[in-house]
């Protein structure tokens, strides 16, 4: 049995472009002219550009009060060398990472007791009060009444 080669002996002519549009498709007709004329008005888009994007930020900047740029970032935070605020703990505030978490939940803790909710010791989650569970069971029933409510009312005398 002879192999199989998948290699043509005589390839076949390129199809011209009246052969390529006598079964349906379009030839590509992509000259030197076309992209020249593209390269020409692209650059000359450019060159139009950006002029007006150089005005526009010159007036920006140009509003600047003072020149000067005010931080958002606190100055105090900032430390003794105007760089990120220092890592803990520091000089300035000795407390380690789980500390200073564990004082911000027991903040949470106070406004959740303050809200009348109750706060579980042992898991820290605060439970929800009966009291605000219904409130929205509630909303959420007049909020499906109102999507399911028809928009009209039906004729009188008579139906929809």
């Amino acid at each position: 049995m002879e192999p199989t080669t998948f290699a043509q002996s005589d390839p076949s002519p390129e199809p011209t472009a009246e052969a390529i549009a006598a079964r349906g498709y379009e030839p590509m007709r992509l000259g030197a002219r076309g992209l020249r004329r593209f390269v020409v008005w692209f650059v000359l888009g450019l060159a139009a550009t950006f002029p007006i994007v150089w005005f526009v930020l010159g007036r920006l900047t140009a509003r600047d009060p003072g020149g000067q740029r005010e931080s958002v970032i606190d100055a105090d935070a900032m430390g003794a060398t105007g760089a990120a605020p220092l890592l803990q703990p520091s000089v300035d505030h000795d407390a380690l990472p789980r500390e200073d978490l564990a004082r911000v939940r027991a903040g949470e803790d106070a406004v959740f007791e303050h809200l009348g909710w109750r706060v579980d010791p042992k898991t820290g989650e605060p439970a929800v009060p009966a009291a605000v569970v219904e409130a929205v069971a509630r909303r959420a029933a007049a909020a499906t009444t109102r999507a399911t409510a028809p928009a009209t009312k039906p004729r009188e005398g008579g139906t929809q």
